[in-house]
């Protein structure tokens, strides 16, 4: 079908263009930058981990677009790229703030409900979606969330950006912390800010009490492993420090920091395995 007009969309790292085709339907094109910009570790493979993640999704009957064709070919359009189908509706965090309390509440339910479908998706190993893909994850969540890490830490090397960073790989590869994220024994489907406001697209027009959550946006941040770390990554930037009424801290709270007379960083934990990988 032919191809009637494209527009630029915005975007933040990789070009994306609509395109319009005979019949009014829509196509979305993301192309990554040319090989001359320098990009993180995670943002090498973004695109083909949003395409494994939109098949997975899919393939649990979730509303996500639909992917025609990925590539890592740059000969095609001279580099990797993105096509898939587009998704209608707007932003559910541009209407929430007038939102009433009752649909609100039916927003938490359809989402409530699309998590329950995520969390049919397993997988026999931990880590990167593009990774268990080709068969390059890890048997256990401990070694994948050390991969993980070990990937931005890199890149903050590579930065130079000043960081303790054999401290910090010491508190994974040591003690309590090793022994909480050795708990997780089955990697479920983890998708960065999905379900979250910006994330999902609610039906355009009519009342706000009859609209429906009708897709889901946002697939570049993925993982098989313990779903706790994209609730740490959600909560990071509300969380005030775990202290209770008193100003002390609470059962739970994770206290990462040097002592004298010790090497590198102790960990120090009171309560469950959860909050230590919440807060890590």
């Amino acid at each position: 079908m032919a191809i009637l007009k494209t527009d630029t969309l915005p975007a933040h790292l990789h070009s994306l263009r609509r395109l319009i085709l005979q019949d009014d339907s829509e196509l979305h094109l993301q192309v990554s930058p040319p090989a001359s910009v320098p990009l993180l570790r995670h943002e090498r493979t973004e695109l083909e981990t949003e395409a494994t993640t939109l098949r997975l999704l899919h393939s649990a009957g979730l509303p996500v677009p639909r992917v025609l064709r990925h590539s890592t070919d740059p000969a095609l359009l001279g580099a990797p790229f993105l096509l898939t189908t587009s998704s209608s509706g707007i932003p559910l965090s541009q209407i929430l703030p007038t939102a009433p309390r009752h649909a609100r509440k039916a927003f938490d339910a359809q989402i409530d409900a699309l998590e329950r479908q995520l969390k049919t998706l397993r997988s026999s190993n931990f880590g990167p979606v593009n990774l268990v893909e080709r068969k390059q994850g890890f048997s256990t969540w401990t070694d994948a969330f050390g991969y993980m890490l070990g990937s931005v830490l890199k890149d903050g090397e590579d930065m130079f950006v000043n960081l303790p960073y054999a401290q910090i790989r010491d508190v994974v590869r040591l003690g309590v912390c090793r022994d909480a994220l050795a708990e997780i024994r089955v990697a479920e489907l983890c998708v960065g800010g999905l379900g979250g406001p910006d994330g999902v697209l609610v039906e355009v027009g009519g009342e706000e009490r009859e609209r429906m959550v009708c897709g889901l946006v946002g697939f570049k941040v993925a993982w098989w492993g313990d779903r706790e770390l994209e609730r740490g990554r959600e909560s990071g930037n509300e969380r005030e420090g775990g202290k209770g009424e008193d100003g002390e801290k609470g059962v739970g709270d994770v206290e990462l920091g040097t002592r004298a007379g010790t090497e590198g960083w102790e960990v120090v934990r009171k309560g469950l395995g959860r909050e230590v990988r919440v807060a890590l």
